[in-house]
């Protein structure tokens, strides 16, 4: 299936993002706009997050669709490790996580 044409309503609903380069994958596109069916708003902040763990850790939404279980669960082991010692809150370190296992396990 083709990505829709960019329409002004798409253009709203993408917003002006740091990361709206990542929407440049199909496959990231087609995620982002099934976050948006539930709530706009929620699209764009899972978007950001996705962004900045993806900028913070040096990787890609692609690297991180390729992990193996065993890679995703180390690599959400140590985005916790290291997001505790910079000193962020528990709450936040948990929406992040919460969202890495959604996208990795369903």
């Amino acid at each position: 299936m083709k990505p829709r044409a960019e329409t002004p309503q798409r253009k709203k609903q993408m917003g002006s993002s740091k990361y709206q380069y990542l929407l440049g994958d199909p496959d990231v596109m087609r995620w982002f706009m099934n976050e948006c069916r539930g709530s706009e708003i929620t699209g764009r902040e899972r978007l950001r997050r996705l962004g900045a763990i993806c900028e913070r850790f040096d990787t890609t939404p692609q690297e991180l669709g390729k992990m193996t279980p065993k890679e995703a669960k180390n690599f959400l082991l140590d985005m916790v490790t290291e997001m505790e010692q910079v000193g962020l809150r528990a709450n936040y370190i948990r929406t992040h996580t919460r969202q890495r296992y959604s996208e990795y396990y369903g």
